[in-house]
């Protein structure tokens, strides 16, 4: 029973994306409602051939506000109704101005991942903008 208990734990551990995009991604920004995030990430197909996408995730689909008044991974987290003003800074942290009070902060880093080429979060991927580039190895 506690290897098959183990086994499943550890199927579970490998199907899912590992975060920290800031790995494989560049050029962070947020669109003007401060709602998605843009970025650049590479994908390296089985024959090695390397492509980068710009792509997008709606952060909405990512974070929420806990108990505490912070913001926490959450699928379909609906965040942004609380918010006035988000910004990002080099690092990929978000900083938001509340409606109800003062500022709050979330390394995106941890929480947003690069799925093929794709930026995702949680249980979400997002959608291509464009392909920029291809070169071999």
């Amino acid at each position: 029973m506690y290897q098959r208990l183990m086994l499943f734990y550890f199927s579970l551990a490998t199907s899912v994306a590992a975060n920290q995009f800031l790995t494989t991604c560049w050029n962070p920004g947020l669109t003007t409602d401060g709602r998605t995030l843009i970025a650049e990430c590479t994908y390296k197909h089985e024959n090695k051939t390397e492509q980068v996408f710009k792509s997008a995730v709606d952060l909405n689909r990512c974070l929420r506000f806990n108990d505490d008044g912070d913001l926490a991974p959450a699928a379909n987290g609906i965040f942004r109704d609380k918010v006035q003003l988000c910004q990002l800074d080099h690092s990929a942290t978000l900083n938001c101005s509340r409606k109800d009070k003062g500022r709050v902060t979330f390394e995106l880093n941890n929480v947003v991942f690069n799925d093929d080429g794709i930026l995702g979060c949680t249980n979400y991927t997002g959608v291509p903008i464009e392909s920029i580039m291809k070169h071999s190895d």
